[in-house]
């Protein structure tokens, strides 16, 4: 967008969230007796052996009953006044800032008071903050909202409500809805911005309706090669799933026909892959297909890229970025008519296979990056790196005209893009772990955010672990002996636990070391990678690793809490999810590039690596498909080798959960309950089995090993 500034903090707004609701009281119908326990669903038994006593619900949000029995058909914030209607989560990147400028206020007239504005071209919604409400607008009723604003990092914001009233900037005038929140700063959202003429859409935009409608279709067919000795692997019978899910499937195979993306295999085949529905939150399914035993036999491309180096050395002068998002990126591609029936997958309604390339191949991602590189590669001022398309300048002028070039190129290749993901006219922008900005190039917060803000050690055991992660990470250090001196004298049992400032001095000053050059190292692509994760029984833990000069260095660290949630997980279960996670959390270097998983956990090597989708469990199957769509090689790595990934485990950040792990929480819950309900047996005689196996000493003891590891 071309504003009369320029654009400032992003807003992001993510659909499809359902609204909480309440459990309706009394749970089942009076009139009618129950045959199950109304608060899990399964089985009659005492209140105080439910299951779900302390489980959460993901509808209403409220303790002591699963959602799969949520009778609740009101808002847990409804009343019966006027609503808002929509019933989307709206994201909020920042409320308030300091960096902002008079060039980025304006001020606006709101019924009869005037107030200062931030414009924000990026934001769904309007901000007032309370402060200003109750000094200026409190005459002005709050109405409830049935919409959750999350902010930086995905974590809930409170709305106290929203205001109707009139806004008027010149001559302009438009009515408006305005969110009342504890920012300290008001935020002018786009429609508004937009409304009262403060921005437009660029040119480059208008001109080209047709890139963001549909699915592209790139020109060249791609051909999927195999190895020489490739040994073809069919499945013969197709998935067992529940009949509640069977609907749900079967719709989904013909949304995905009728797009061309699949078609319907009735001749005979050598390859068949399994496929596992996933159930997601809003009630639909994502069909995923085990190519596993395809990937062993495909023979990788071997596409050269620029250096990131390279990359980020053009972009050092520009202050005007753009970032371009494919839709759907591989589905644009057609397969060959040779490579689509090696894609064959079976599913209850019959076999189909692709005549896109699908996700799961291991080698769609350098496929795709290559031939990104040859429709805009060569254009000035455009990077295609890894999975981004970003156009850049040093002033709006050239940014703009890059950018119509860059979208004269794509649509006349037949690419589309998701404009919902797509950012126009930034000042600021988020690439391979740097942040490119007016002010140059620098590295992002976020990659050492674990290290800087780990707390204290408060006794021998933390500080073991601490100095374990040092003597480690901090092989580069120049006179590390004499920084850690203070630190190492506790260790002595003829010294008491004292920590004092020197101490704590020591301790800050070898985190600033720890995160910074030369143990912190920039991100190349070309290296070997590997990802080191693990599992306390509260935290998780992660590095990113390179190897330069024989040596592995971090590029990268993360850490976060286990929700309540995730802390009742098995301790394998806890593994795969520090596998999952930490993959999905490093995404932007891993995707595209085979790299090696490192775990402590060995039942892991083959959980997450070798083993059928359809042979490992439903919790840990769960991971694994988010796993699918990296290619690595995992790796059993001894605990006291661990150091880094153990001790960031240990000493979690206590930030809130971000969207991304609430949404991997909810989904690894929503999939294990569709399991739970295709089991072939009863609900009396599921609840007699759990009984006798609690009373069976065997079984406790193997429920033991499997909780507590």
């Amino acid at each position: 967008m071309k504003p009369e500034s320029q654009d400032v903090d992003s807003v992001k707004k993510r659909p499809h969230r359902k609204p909480p609701k309440h459990l309706k009281k009394g749970g089942a119908s009076s009139d009618k007796k129950p045959t199950s326990c109304q608060y899990c669903g399964k089985g009659s038994h005492a209140r105080k052996d439910c299951p779900a006593s302390n489980a959460k619900c993901f509808k209403c949000k409220k303790r002591g009953h699963f959602s799969s029995v949520c009778k609740s058909t009101k808002n847990a914030d409804q009343v019966d006044q006027e609503e808002m209607s929509d019933n989307e989560d709206i994201f909020l990147g920042a409320i308030s800032t300091s960096a902002s400028t008079g060039t980025w206020t304006r001020p606006l007239s709101v019924d009869t008071t005037t107030i200062t504005f931030k414009i924000d071209t990026g934001a769904d919604v309007s901000i007032l903050p309370f402060t200003i409400y109750q000094e200026k607008l409190n005459h002005k009723p709050l109405f409830p909202i049935s919409s959750t604003l999350r902010g930086p990092g995905g974590n809930h914001l409170e709305v106290l409500g929203y205001i109707k009233c009139k806004l008027t900037y010149k001559e302009r005038h438009i009515n408006s809805d305005l969110y009342v929140t504890k920012a300290s700063k008001a935020l002018l959202g786009r429609g508004d911005c937009v409304g009262l003429g403060l921005v437009k859409l660029i040119d480059s935009i208008d001109n080209f309706p047709q890139l963001f409608k549909g699915l592209g279709t790139m020109p060249d067919p791609y051909t999927i090669k195999l190895k020489e000795n490739a040994t073809p692997f069919a499945v013969m019978t197709p998935r067992r799933m529940s009949l509640p899910l069977m609907p749900k499937v079967k719709q989904e195979l013909d949304r995905l026909e009728k797009l061309n993306v699949i078609r319907k295999v009735d001749e005979p085949t050598p390859w068949c892959a399994p496929i596992v529905p996933v159930p997601k939150s809003n009630g639909q399914v994502r069909i995923c297909v085990d190519f596993k035993k395809l990937n062993e036999s495909v023979q990788r491309e071997l596409h050269m890229l620029p250096s990131v180096d390279q990359v980020l050395g053009q972009m050092g002068e520009a202050r005007v970025f753009s970032k371009l998002d494919a839709n759907n990126g591989f589905h644009q591609i057609k397969l060959s008519p040779d490579s689509q029936l090696l894609t064959t997958f079976i599913s209850p309604f019959g076999r189909y296979c692709y005549e896109r390339l699908p996700f799961g191949i291991n080698s769609a991602p350098e496929h795709y990056q290559k031939q990104l590189q040859k429709v805009v590669g060569d254009l000035e001022g455009v990077a295609c790196l890894m999975d981004d398309i970003v156009v850049f300048g040093k002033t709006e002028e050239e940014h703009n005209m890059r950018l119509e070039k860059c979208m004269q190129r794509l649509s006349a290749a037949g690419i589309t893009l998701n404009k919902a993901k797509c950012k126009f006219n930034q000042k600021e922008l988020e690439f391979l772990g740097h942040v490119i900005g007016q002010h140059g190039i620098k590295a992002h917060s976020e990659k050492v955010k674990a290290i800087k803000e780990m707390e204290e050690p408060t006794d021998l055991k933390s500080l073991r672990r601490f100095l374990g992660m040092v003597n480690q990470m901090g092989k580069f250090l120049p006179r590390l002996s004499d920084e850690t001196e203070p630190l190492r004298g506790l260790l002595s049992p003829k010294t008491a636990w004292i920590w004092e400032s020197e101490q704590r001095n020591a301790f800050h000053k070898i985190q600033d070391m720890l995160s910074s050059t030369p143990v912190l190292t920039p991100y190349d692509y070309k290296r070997p990678t590997k990802v080191s994760a693990d599992s306390s029984s509260y935290g998780l833990g992660a590095v990113l690793l390179q190897r330069g000069k024989d040596v592995w260095k971090p590029v990268a660290y993360a850490s976060r809490s286990l929700t309540e949630t995730e802390k009742r997980y098995a301790q394998v279960e806890k593994e795969a999810l520090a596998a999952a996670w930490a993959c999905t959390k490093f995404q932007d270097y891993l995707y595209g590039i085979n790299f090696v998983l490192e775990t402590d956990h060995k039942p892991l090597v083959a959980l997450l690596g070798h083993k059928s989708v359809d042979e490992i469990p439903p919790r840990i199957q769960r991971m694994r498909m988010r796993l699918m769509r990296f290619s690595y090689d995992i790796q059993h790595v001894a605990g006291k080798d661990l150091h880094t990934a153990d001790t960031l485990s240990r000493a979690p950040l206590s930030t809130p959960s971000t969207y991304d792990d609430l949404e991997l929480e909810k989904d690894v819950s929503c999939f294990i309950g569709e399991v739970l309900q295709a089991l072939p047996i009863s609900d009396t005689r599921l609840e007699e089995v759990r009984q006798h196996q609690a009373e069976d000493h065997t079984c406790r003891l193997i429920t033991s090993y499997i909780n507590e590891g």
